[in-house]
């Protein structure tokens, strides 16, 4: 078995909507070639990276989905299938995987956004094996991302895979060994796995050994004839004091004690103490009993004299985060030799366009550095592209031939190779402040760019657009600057990235010329007593002082931070207006009464528009921004799931101070909401269409 028995390859290993729209595909002679990338959207809480893991499997898979005849049977009795035309059943009679897969090493260290594989095949057979690739991939990456942060708990001790039994089924059991050892633990309790994988099985007795004896001594001597070189003995079934000692009496001397209950971590010293005494200083310390990281760091940090740790249900079923939102999106639609880009901009669940690659940057000390996702034709000098070909017309490349033992065993050096380069925060098992950098490359931004502005104007053909922006509404964008928003920036604002698709969505808006955006921005020079303060960061003229590309509209007005600068006699010719600040609050700037005067007197009839903020940070600029609007009388609302805070309780207690204060709350499908009142509905309408 290099994987799956055949049992596990029935192409109705999928789910049924899979199926209609194959047959939608297959009977509308729908002949367009599609490639999909499946990724993973965000870390569970507590996690810093993913590792890789289920490639075999999931190669295995393809290899080897069939329809049977009995398959195919069993859909022509479903309802739902009655009227399908008899082609679409002849396709899954003859149907083979016959695509082409690009993907991570098992083993690889990978990140949110990531492409974890790519896979390019006619349209109906790319979209029959989505369900299956998500199973397999899903399960065996969130085990080995659990498992590798076990393994770091442990500090160099070997760690025992032990979760067989509480898996969810016998097949999970196996493969959360299989991806358990990729993570980094040592072996596994699992015998199948074993034989199998040629991962290292370890097992000592249960408590029901000693139970069935009239006495432990009898208990120890027993298993001490039958394993006398192997021996692990489990103390804990009474006492654990009378146990050691009754082990040292008999004079014969273990492999390993068991700790499986009780006070562990003074356990173990104790029973160091008492088998060093005696010169068995090389009998090892085995602690078992429900674990996990954060009990196998209190244990260490306390002083526990342990050699290795067997954990079973935390690592087998991933318990404190037992699912990973991993999807599988189309990138790329090709029909006729006709290539199209293709890209989803809902709220949240934005993806980007085109078929990707993953490069990688290392320091001169070869400590892993940043990240870009960028198109697979790009050139990045200097960096490793991880996503390599595995699979070509529908068989695995030669070199991947291997038997399955050293297929994992190649994983596992992979991954422990690579932790080593890992910077230490993103090692850490606590939370981190400062993610690893990953971002996306001009050319990918740009293409994402131009397919947006490919989908609303299709979304728009036909019906009457709106000419003038509304003067009632006017949208405020509090420093979308790349140094804040993108991990890497010099003064990135954790999970400011989270709010981009909602800032895209409301600066479509003006794009399209449906409202009038204000944008604050940082534009510092070197010597800004702000740097007293903060880090350096948004230096007039570099990168990380640049709007991100979902934070601008094309006509824009630059209003720098001085006197005397003139103010155009029509805003309303810009989309865009862009204030300058070299502090905290934008209205240092002497321009921002002026630019608010000549908007008031632009708004016509209505001279009070409200005034609607987004942006970062809340409880700072998004703060002073909306306090000084309010001290001016003006009518101010906060998008509450479009700004960002640096701690979350206090910015929530700072947007219930500013509510109590008349500034409404609203969320970016209500702001866009408020443009429908008049000429607009257009663009809600847009949005429902990218949902």
């Amino acid at each position: 078995m290099s994987g799956y028995p055949s049992t596990w390859v029935s192409g109705l290993l999928t789910d049924l909507y899979e199926l209609t729209m194959a047959a939608g595909y297959v009977e509308k002679r729908i002949d367009a070639c599609a490639t999909f990338e499946l990724f993973i959207r965000y870390l569970p809480p507590g996690r810093n990276f993913f590792v890789a893991a289920g490639l075999e499997q999931a190669l295995d898979f393809l290899e080897k989905v069939r329809f049977s005849a009995a398959d195919i049977a069993y859909l022509r009795t479903l309802p739902l299938f009655r009227a399908v035309d008899n082609r679409f059943f002849d396709f899954l009679a003859e149907f083979r995987f016959d695509g082409d897969v690009w993907a991570v090493p098992e083993g690889t260290i990978f990140f949110p956004g990531e492409p974890l594989l790519r896979l390019t095949a006619p349209i109906a057979v790319a979209q029959l094996v989505e369900t299956s690739l998500l199973s397999v991939l899903h399960l065996q990456t969130l085990i080995a991302s659990k498992a590798a942060r076990v393994t770091t708990a442990a500090q160099g001790r070997p760690v025992i895979e032990f979760g067989s039994r509480r898996a969810h089924g016998i097949e999970a059991g196996v493969f959360a060994a299989r991806a358990a050892f990729i993570g980094g633990c040592e072996g596994t309790s699992n015998t199948y796995a074993g034989r199998v994988f040629g991962i290292p099985v370890y097992g000592t007795q249960a408590h029901s050994w000693v139970m069935a004896h009239e006495d432990e001594g009898s208990a120890f001597n027993n298993f001490l004839d039958i394993f006398p070189e192997q021996s692990t003995l489990v103390v804990d079934t009474y006492d654990v004091h009378a146990a050691v000692e009754k082990i040292i009496a008999l004079g014969r001397k273990p492999y390993a004690i068991r700790l499986d209950s009780g006070d562990v971590g003074s356990d173990s010293q104790w029973a160091r103490t008492q088998l060093d005494q005696i010169g068995w200083t090389d009998v090892k310390i085995f602690v078992s009993g429900d674990l996990d990281e954060k009990r196998i760091s209190a244990l260490l940090e306390g002083g526990g004299r342990i050699d290795a740790f067997g954990v079973g249900t935390a690592v087998s079923t991933s318990a404190d985060a037992p699912f990973l939102g991993v999807i599988y999106k189309l990138v790329e639609v090709e029909t006729g030799g006709r290539v199209q880009s293709t890209a989803k901009f809902s709220e949240e669940k934005n993806t980007y366009p085109g078929r990707k690659q993953v490069f990688r940057f290392s320091d001169k000390a070869g400590m892993l550095a940043n990240d870009v996702i960028g198109l697979e034709e790009e050139s990045m000098p200097g960096a490793e592209p991880l996503l390599q070909p595995v699979m070509r017309k529908g068989r695995r490349l030669p070199e991947l031939e291997q038997d399955p033992q050293a297929t994992v065993k190649a994983a596992r050096e992979r991954f422990l190779a690579s932790r080593r380069f890992l910077p230490s925060r993103v090692q850490s098992l606590k939370p981190n402040g400062q993610p690893f950098p990953v971002r996306h490359s001009p050319r990918l931004e740009q293409l994402s760019e131009q397919v947006r502005q490919r989908l609303v104007k299709a979304s728009f053909a036909g019906s009457k657009r709106p000419s003038t922006v509304r003067p009632s509404i006017i949208f405020w964008e509090v420093d979308v600057q790349s140094d804040f928003m993108l991990p890497g920036g010099k003064l990135y604002v954790p999970q400011a990235e989270k709010i981009i698709p909602n800032v895209s969505r409301l600066v479509e808006a003006c794009r399209q010329g449906l409202v009038f955006l204000v944008s604050s921005v940082d534009a510092h020079n070197s010597d800004d007593p702000e740097f007293s303060q903060w880090p350096p960061h948004c230096l007039k003229g570099t990168p990380g002082a640049e709007l991100i590309p979902e934070a601008k509209a094309p006509r824009q007005l630059i209003i720098p931070n001085q006197k005397g600068f003139v103010l155009p006699e029509q805003m309303r010719n810009y989309q865009q207006a862009v204030l300058e600040k070299n502090t905290l609050d934008v209205f240092d700037n002497p321009n921002t009464d002026v630019l608010l005067a000549q908007l008031g007197l632009e708004s016509g009839e209505n001279p009070r528009p409200e005034f609607i903020v987004f942006g970062v940070v809340t409880e700072y600029c998004v703060r002073l921004a909306t306090e000084g609007l309010l001290r001016r009388g003006r009518r101010v609302a906060i998008v509450r799931d479009a700004i960002q805070p640096l701690d979350e309780r206090k910015g929530t207690e700072l947007l219930e101070e500013l509510q109590s204060r008349g500034c409404r709350l609203l969320t970016t499908s209500e702001a866009l909401a408020l443009l429908h009142e008049g000429a607009v509905g257009e663009l809600s309408d847009v949005q429902d269409k990218f949902a």
